[in-house]
């Protein structure tokens, strides 16, 4: 079943526990200067019966890219702009209050997607996350790619540390020890990671 995504206590939820520890290959994400490519190299638990990948609108699960999954990675290409059709406010939603009440404009939307894996059948596999944990200190960071339909920023701290400043169009949130969000990747990350986990039902 999908996870929800605006409840700020789910997106924490989304993200936490599932993740193997990281291994010293290279593992690559998309870079600063085009947000919009996303480039997975040297996925963790990869597997040779992956297809496609396609990045679905959360949450009606509406396809907005896709592409070939080989060499244990992907490059997707994903739109500049995205519909209002997937976005939603970000300041409405009561689950997320302690979030909300410190972005700076109201009236912003935004949303997310996911990162599923396809076999040559077209039957879904699992889902491709972004992790980072390290292995010279307690650092551990879990990420998503959001969409953003103007700037505006969240700074603040009630139940976590809020330190996002939202560009309009994609942007990278990053959970950090599972109490910070915050836009601004943690220094001591040169390249974040990506890990694929098969759904439940085919454990």
């Amino acid at each position: 079943m999908k996870k929800k995504f605006i409840k700020l206590a789910l997106v924490a939820a989304m993200l936490t526990g599932i993740f193997a520890a990281c291994n010293k290959e290279k593992n690559e994400s998309n870079s600063n200067e085009d947000i919009t490519v996303v480039n997975a190299t040297n996925v963790m638990n990869s597997s040779s019966n992956i297809a496609t990948v396609k990045a679905l609108a959360y949450p009606n699960g509406e396809m907005i890219a896709s592409t070939e999954y080989k060499n244990d990675g992907f490059k997707l290409n994903l739109p500049a702009t995205v519909s209002d059709n997937y976005l939603h406010g970000i300041y409405w939603e009561e689950f997320n209050y302690w979030f909300t009440q410190y972005v700076t404009d109201k009236k912003a939307k935004w949303g997310t997607i996911d990162f599923v894996a396809y076999n040559n059948a077209g039957e879904r596999m699992g889902e491709f996350y972004i992790v980072y944990r390290s292995n010279v200190s307690e650092l551990f960071v879990k990420s998503m790619y959001v969409y953003v339909d103007r700037d505006c920023t969240a700074k603040g701290e009630e139940m976590f540390k809020y330190n996002c400043t939202f560009k309009k169009g994609w942007n990278i949130l990053h959970l950090v020890n599972d109490h910070e969000l915050t836009t601004q990747k943690p220094s001591e990350i040169i390249n974040l990671k990506w890990n694929f986990e098969l759904d439940y039902a085919k454990n």
